[in-house]
């Protein structure tokens, strides 16, 4: 018995290793063994034999045998007396990714497609909590990803959205300290690559607008400064704020933003910095190197912290304060009057808040230069022309960015920055 079922694992890692008849080979052998496993007597060897016989039925491609797989995988998670350990979690993740396959097979058929979704959401939620019990941040990143691409497969509005979260939580993850230890260098790479990629299509997908890429007509660099929350959350006349944000300035001006979910549509750049590290040292680097900076008045420390800092180092003449309207965002009176109240602690008097929301243009001594109706974001050039005074010679910005590259690339050699490229 045990000789036919090392025969028939030999054949499933030959199937696994390309052998196209492999497969066949691996489950004829695992069937004709597993009828004479005694269910009571050996039961952890019958467990295996059905792992095996499910990865072999994963690995061939003929009618019914996706379904097979799955069936084989819940007599495992039946026959597992110890549902809690991580070998049960690779199990579900498994199944999962199995029922996802499914209901990409089913994509004619809604209700179907719908229900292996379901099953599918149902498998990586009890991964996820094993792997979270169990402290395993490899399989909580590869199931964040894997829940991200179901929801995206599903499709719909609500989906998208749920994708976006996931892939944001699997990218603050992956760039968070150990994040590359916890998955292996290789793989962070691909995992980086593939949630770029695709929160750039699922921005693609769910705002009008596409990103306005830098162009040689680019005259000044700017930062988007904005509550992280906020993060693809508001939506300008079917675009993202940030989005809206990056047309109504570009392309003269590109923008760049820090920490928040993924938004690759958005900006040119994209940061996560660690809750654990000290975000405000790239912050104060960024800000002191841009032409403009938009900020998001916010009630949380950070961002007052941020107001403080930009008041303190004479920078505010170089800002441009985004007054939320009341009707894009609930608590938009709440951020704004809790940032004046903070700023006043520092001597700065923000104006009153207005349900209309505003664009406020700072000079640099903490006054009001011009103000411009929010509805200035989605007319042609409403924006470009307050900040006309901060734009600088395309030849300018390109020596700037030149030697950006250079520290970057300096950085790189000594082995404290990792660039990786997803295109």
């Amino acid at each position: 018995m045990n000789l036919h079922l090392a025969e028939g694992w030999v054949e499933k890692r030959r199937a696994f290793d390309g052998d196209d008849d492999a497969a066949t080979r691996a489950i004829d052998a695992l069937r004709d063994v597993m009828g004479s496993i005694d269910y009571y007597r050996h039961r952890d060897l019958l467990r295996l034999a059905e792992l095996w016989l499910g990865q072999a039925y994963s690995r061939r491609d003929q009618p019914d045998d996706l379904r097979r797989a799955i069936l084989a995988y819940e007599q495992v998670l039946a026959l597992d007396d110890e549902p809690g350990l991580p070998r049960s979690a690779d199990v579900h993740f498994q199944a999962g990714v199995l029922h996802r396959g499914m209901a990409e097979r089913l994509h004619d058929t809604p209700a179907a497609a719908a229900e292996e979704v379901r099953l599918a959401m149902a498998h990586f939620d009890r991964t996820d909590q094993i792997c979270e019990a169990a402290g395993a941040m490899k399989g909580r990143i590869e199931t964040a990803v894997a829940r991200a691409d179901t929801f995206r497969l599903a499709g719909g509005d609500a989906e998208r959205d749920h994708a976006a979260e996931h892939y944001g939580q699997a990218f603050r993850w992956l760039t968070e300290p150990g994040g590359q230890t916890a998955v292996g260098t290789d793989r962070w790479e691909q995992l980086l690559r593939h949630v770029f990629l695709c929160m750039r299509a699922l921005d693609a997908l769910q705002f009008a607008g596409a990103r306005v890429d830098e162009s040689d007509d680019t005259r000044a660099l700017g930062i988007f400064l904005r509550p992280l929350s906020l993060t693809r959350k508001l939506v300008v006349g079917g675009l993202s704020l940030e989005v809206a944000l990056g047309r109504a300035l570009g392309p003269e001006v590109s923008l760049f933003y820090m920490g928040g979910g993924l938004h690759p549509g958005a900006a040119n750049m994209g940061s996560a910095v660690s809750g654990r590290a000290d975000w405000r040292i790239p912050v104060q680097a960024e800000l002191r190197e841009r032409e403009l900076i938009v900020l998001v008045p916010g009630n949380t420390p950070g961002m007052q912290w941020e107001l403080r800092f930009l008041h303190d180092e004479g920078l505010l003449g170089h800002t441009l304060l985004m007054m939320l309207p009341a009707a894009l965002h609930p608590e938009a009176p709440a951020l704004w009057q809790g940032s004046a109240a903070a700023a006043l602690e520092f001597g700065l008097t923000l104006p009153p808040y207005s349900d209309g929301g505003a664009f406020l243009r700072m000079s640099r001594d903490g006054g009001v230069s011009s103000r411009l109706p929010f509805e200035a974001i989605s007319q042609p050039g409403g924006l470009r022309g307050a900040v006309a005074d901060l734009l600088r010679t395309p030849e300018e910005i390109l020596a700037k960015k030149k030697g950006w590259r250079e520290k970057v690339e300096a950085g790189e050699a000594a082995g404290n920055v990792r660039r990786i490229r997803v295109d």
